[in-house]
């Protein structure tokens, strides 16, 4: 088969060019000034359409396809020479595509699973075992980033157990508890603790170069335990206490907690809800009782929910600047 024959078969079986079916393994995979990866079959056939068909110049379609005119030349004769020519290139297409298909089909199996998925040589080695899979780590980049839209992040840190079958489902009921809550438009009272074992939380700082970047700090001695509820009015009570967090701590808080709340509107537990975290402190059995015959309105986040408790960003907030501008005394002389 010549040129001219095997044009009529690619217009007859295609009836877009190749360049409107590129393999997509090589859209914007080359790097400006980078190495050229391997040629696909989608592209040599392009290369060869654009020179016979499209009548464009070798040297224009060696710099679009970082090759050598000498190559595009190559190419083309193959071509001429190889009847089979055609045949074999979308051959060679179709068994890409299939391998991009495998390899986006296992990768969301692993990620479907929780299976930890690591550097890209670790995952083709894994694709390897698994499934026989055979690719290099270039295009299994590209599948993975540009096609599949994974990102290479930081691994956040969490107790084994935070990401445990029950505690996601539990997590996933406290998600739809709380969204009742918004519904009945109740306000929400968080309360959490934290120490305060400084005055000032201050790290950063702009400096001239080769000059100390230092600032004297004073401890608080002894610590000091902050109990806020903040709710989502954004209304703040603080309470300062030099004693370790436990349920008598809690119950002396709630009890002039109560009395503030009282004297404010006596019904004030129709509308509201106090939220806090699963601490022991909060979750005793002393405290339950506490909670049961003061007819406390409580609900708890769900098990390492951090993010469920806006309190936190008032302790971050808090915890940035110099608490004790005048430098006052901190000891208890």
């Amino acid at each position: 088969m010549g040129v001219n024959g095997w044009i009529r078969k690619v217009k007859e079986q295609n009836p877009i060019i190749p360049s409107e079916y590129k393999d997509p393994t090589s859209i914007n995979c080359r790097r400006r000034g980078g190495k050229r990866p391997k040629l696909t079959a989608a592209d040599k056939l392009d290369i060869v359409y654009k020179y016979v068909v499209d009548k464009i110049p070798a040297g224009s379609i060696a710099r679009e396809f970082k090759i050598s005119a000498a190559y595009v030349s190559i190419l083309v004769k193959k071509s001429e020479k190889n009847n089979n020519f055609f045949d074999e290139m979308m051959q060679q297409r179709n068994d890409a595509k299939e391998l991009n298909n495998t390899v986006k089909i296992s990768i969301r199996e692993y990620l479907k699973h929780g299976i930890h998925l690591g550097s890209v040589e670790e995952i083709r080695k894994k694709l390897h075992e698994d499934k026989g899979i055979e690719i290099k780590d270039p295009k299994l980049l590209h599948i993975m980033h540009k096609e599949i839209g994974l990102r290479y992040k930081r691994v956040a840190d969490v107790s084994w157990q935070g990401n445990s079958e029950k505690n996601l489902i539990l997590r996933s009921q406290f998600a739809q508890e709380f969204y009742k809550l918004k519904l009945e438009k109740k306000t929400i009272i968080n309360i959490d603790e934290t120490w305060l074992g400084m005055t000032d939380f201050r790290n950063m700082s702009w400096a001239l170069p080769g000059r100390p970047n230092s600032v004297a700090k004073k401890n608080v001695v002894p610590r000091i335990s902050m109990v806020v509820a903040l709710d989502s009015e954004g209304a703040v009570k603080i309470t300062l206490l030099q004693a370790n967090s436990n349920s008598q701590v809690m119950e002396l808080f709630f009890s002039n907690f109560i009395r503030m709340m009282d004297d404010r509107n006596r019904y004030w537990r129709k509308h509201h809800i106090i939220l806090m975290d699963n601490a022991p402190y909060h979750t005793s059995n002393a405290m339950m009782e506490f909670y049961k015959e003061h007819d406390l309105p409580i609900m708890f986040t769900g098990p390492h929910s951090y993010s469920a408790s806006p309190v936190e960003l008032y302790f971050a907030a808090f915890k940035k600047d110099d608490i004790n501008p005048r430098k006052l005394p901190t000891a208890k002389r």
